[in-house]
């Protein structure tokens, strides 16, 4: 979301900061997002938003298309302007481990999701992380994300060129994408488990294809790049490809 990092760069030197917090570890692998952060705060780009990141776009890409790499930035910002954000669904969400988390036809255990910064035995209860959302809420939040992320991808990846960074950014701009579907789905399974009969089954299954489907889309990304799943603060994998695997074929059976 290269639009809202612009933004902070350019607050940071409006306001004449001395200087930001840039140490935590959350996002902070160098990526197009720390290239980008550095070259906002030079104040070398230009000062309109579309420019600098037109600008931008060309120096990271190089042979890249500058205009529809900028749009699908400005469209990943606008997608993730419907995640239901509070401190209670950050910590406590689906997204960081949506594809592992166990998804079985019928009422909830009550064990809940688990923190999302350790390596905790998942659950099926979202309930902690629903304090400041309702459920169709969630539901509505991170479907709208991963369909307007969807757009995003349709106009970054065929603009990304051939340079050494395309490949690294765009497996990461997938996996976010594969990542809130997974998040969409689980919210809506939680949804029908919160009062479950024997008359939810075929919308389950149906959610249950559609995941299979998600899962089977994001295997190969994860096979060919392991940066994803593994989580710093927990010095450990939150998903890995074999556990994803485990699950889909789990998903097929539900789906039938």
């Amino acid at each position: 979301v290269l639009g809202n990092v612009f933004a902070k760069a350019t607050a940071v030197r409006e306001l004449k900061l001395a200087g930001f917090m840039g140490c935590w570890n959350f996002g902070n692998m160098i990526s197009a997002n720390t290239a980008g952060f550095n070259a906002f705060l030079s104040g070398r780009l230009p000062k309109e938003r579309g420019a600098a990141l037109r600008a931008f776009a060309a120096a990271y890409f190089p042979g890249g298309d500058p205009a529809k790499i900028a749009a699908g930035w400005l469209k990943f910002g606008e997608a993730m302007d419907h995640y239901p954000f509070s401190i209670p669904m950050l910590y406590s969400g689906p997204v960081n481990f949506a594809f592992v988390l166990p998804t079985e036809p019928g009422p909830l255990t009550g064990k809940p999701v688990g923190r999302s910064w350790l390596l905790d035995e998942r659950g099926d209860d979202l309930a902690p992380a629903l304090v400041d959302y309702t459920a169709d809420e969630a539901v509505t939040g991170f479907s709208e994300l991963a369909a307007i992320w969807r757009e995003g991808l349709d106009l970054y990846g065929p603009a990304l060129g051939g340079s050494d960074h395309a490949r690294s950014e765009w497996n990461t701009a997938r996996v976010c994408y594969h990542a809130f579907r997974s998040a969409a789905n689980f919210c809506r399974i939680y949804r029908l488990r919160l009062d479950w009969s024997e008359a939810c089954l075929p919308e389950f299954r149906a959610i249950a294809a559609d995941e299979a489907a998600n899962l089977e889309a994001v295997l190969p990304i994860l096979e060919s790049d392991p940066r994803f799943g593994y989580h710093i603060e927990a010095h450990g994998y939150q998903y890995d490809p074999a556990a994803v695997r485990a699950r889909l074929e789990k998903l097929k059976l539900f789906a039938k």
